[in-house]
């Protein structure tokens, strides 16, 4: 019980850095994309853009609504960043940067897809997302056999 509570608690404190960063926000998203430096990712099915901050701290991703893109995340990634977490992001399949390939895998494909060959392809272990409203799927979707181990959702 204790646990459950702890993790609850890492919860909310992140959802509150979330908003608090989100509503501090003075430049508009289509401002910030070309400020924004990441790679591609290739992966079955999908040429995947991401950034990723680097460093040893507990990795951190965080995913955009169905009609965004990772920029959004701009002012999180800095601040998570420099609180010690090891922050990814990605523009899903077909949004921003990301371009959707039927010759490397099936499509549609799905974010969770998506996600987890992410994870695959940087190595990660033991890790949490964070997303926005529209992205909550995942909290339906990975709990059932597409990934064990992220911590929390």
């Amino acid at each position: 019980m204790c646990e459950l509570r702890r993790r609850s608690y890492e919860f909310l404190i992140i959802a509150i850095l979330v908003v608090a960063s989100y509503s501090n926000s003075s430049m508009p998203a289509h401002a910030a994309e070309n400020s924004q430096s990441g790679t591609f990712a290739e992966l079955p099915g999908v040429k995947l853009w991401f950034t990723d901050s680097g460093g040893a701290g507990a990795p951190l991703v965080m995913l955009h609504s169905n009609t965004g893109t990772s920029v959004i995340w701009e002012n999180q990634v800095k601040s998570f960043s420099h609180g010690g977490y090891r922050v990814i992001t990605f523009d899903r399949r077909g949004w921003g940067k990301s371009i959707a390939n039927s010759a490397t895998g099936p499509q549609p494909g799905s974010i969770a897809g998506d996600l987890d060959a992410l994870a695959d392809h940087l190595k990660l272990k033991r890790s949490t997302c964070s997303e926005s409203r529209e992205a909550g799927l995942l909290l339906w979707i990975m709990p059932r056999g597409i990934r064990s181990d992220f911590e929390a959702l």
